[in-house]
């Protein structure tokens, strides 16, 4: 486990060190704005997930309790509330990089929204590494991540010959969804984890999502400050995201909850 993370982190710095060594610093200063960003929802939502999950997993696994269905509910609710937070990120990446810094590093924008992706899959991926681990797998975890690893380097370095620092984030993105995705899926099932229930939850979150992002790309247009590009488009961003993600019963339960409330 502790070699698992040892690479996880080396997954971590790898790209800087590419980037440092082929695009200089300054495109690396822009990159680490970039990826500094995009780790939000990665560092606050894996790192608050870790503290519970791998040992109440590994309790139920050892009491014989019925994890698969607890592993899907608790995988589809963390991919339920991490699209719109990374939908956000992306849609708005250009007035958010310049509200939070400045005109200037505006160049780290179509990075952040590259990047973005890839937080996401990140989460995702470290849910189930706690799964694994929870099972006593951990040379299974640490074959992925070293797999990760190997697939990462010639993508990120292809990368940024190719395009630059947009370049190394697209190999980043790349090398996550079509090899450390699928590794990490296939070790699941191996442990008996059932992942369609998954899939199934997950219609609702991409529409909404794709929702969002219409909305978003709509509504930046209608302002040149981003301010108010990030409280228009990001307000209305989530509006679209919740009408078209969540049923309309469970809206209706919430409505009633609320109303109950403001009753009493």
């Amino acid at each position: 486990a502790a070699g698992t993370m040892t690479v996880e982190m080396g997954l971590l710095n790898i790209d800087s060190i590419i980037i440092a060594h082929q695009l200089g610093a300054t495109a690396l200063g822009f990159y680490a704005l970039a990826f500094n960003v995009s780790s939000w929802p990665s560092t606050i939502i894996t790192n608050a997930v870790r503290k519970v999950s791998i040992a109440a997993l590994n309790r139920m696994v050892q009491a014989g309790e019925d994890w698969r269905a607890a592993f899907a509910r608790s995988l589809s609710l963390l991919i339920a509330l991490l699209v719109p937070v990374c939908v956000l990120l992306g849609a708005l990446a250009r007035p958010l990089v310049e509200f939070l810094y400045s005109t200037k590093s505006v160049p780290a924008a179509p990075v952040l929204a590259w990047l973005v992706v890839l937080g996401g899959i990140r989460v995702t991926l470290g849910f189930v590494l706690d799964l694994l681990i929870a099972h006593g797998k951990t040379h299974a975890t640490l074959r992925a991540e070293l797999l990760w690893l190997v697939a990462a380097v010639p993508a990120l370095w292809f990368g940024a010959e190719l395009g630059g620092i947009r370049g190394v984030a697209i190999g980043h993105v790349l090398a996550a969804a079509l090899v450390a995705a699928p590794v990490f899926l296939l070790e699941a099932r191996r442990v008996g984890a059932t992942l369609k229930p998954v899939g199934a939850d997950l219609a609702r979150p991409a529409l909404g999502a794709a929702a969002g992002v219409v909305v978003a790309a709509l509504l930046v247009q209608r302002s040149n400050t981003p301010i108010v590009q990030l409280a228009l488009a990001g307000s209305a961003t989530i509006v679209a995201y919740v009408l078209v993600a969540v049923p309309r019963h469970k809206l209706g339960a919430v409505a009633a909850r609320a109303r109950h409330r403001l009753a009493g």
